[in-house]
């Protein structure tokens, strides 16, 4: 897991949005999964009910520093889908020990031209965009020889989603 370096890197627009929760890691099905939570609770967030999110200091404030197992997370949701906001979950794209990136994650990156940061668990990228989806497809599983890890894959979600952030940009 990677540590929450620069919380500042974060884009405004995104800090402005009332759609931060914070997430704890736990154990199902055997793999470590990345659930929302309400901040200051142990309360389970929804990402479709905005009465589970707050705003963005209120998440940071609850959001154990030391703690690497937790994290903040947004929520795509209420009024950022009015402002049409798209995250991109590029998984199994990054080799955390080496650094390198996929040559199709790259490629990607560089299309989307937007703000990009690494995911919690170093394999992967995240990239937030506005924009409209087209089509329905939101989820491409690729072959594992493409990547990095046991999962690689493109997430893209405009809607009733939550995505941890870290503010560990790629630059």
């Amino acid at each position: 897991m990677t540590s929450r370096t620069n919380l500042t890197a974060i884009p405004d627009v995104l800090k402005s949005f009332p759609n931060w929760v914070n997430w704890v890691l736990e154990e199902k099905d055997g793999k470590g999964t990345k659930l929302p939570i309400i901040p200051g609770t142990n309360q389970y967030a929804s990402s479709t009910d905005p009465a589970t999110w707050t705003d963005f200091e209120t998440a940071v404030k609850y959001c154990s520093a030391v703690n690497c197992k937790s994290g903040i997370g947004f929520v795509i949701g209420g009024k950022a889908i009015e402002a049409e906001l798209v995250g991109f979950d590029l998984d199994g794209c990054r080799n955390p020990a080496t650094g390198d990136i996929s040559p199709w994650a790259e490629e990607i990156i560089s299309l989307l031209d937007s703000y990009t940061e690494f995911t919690p668990s170093g394999f992967g990228v995240r990239v937030w965009v506005k924009g409209k989806l087209p089509g329905k497809d939101r989820v491409f599983n690729l072959d594992p020889g493409a990547g990095f890890g046991e999962k690689v894959k493109i997430e893209v979600f405009d809607h009733a989603r939550y995505f941890t952030v870290t503010g560990d940009t790629f630059l």
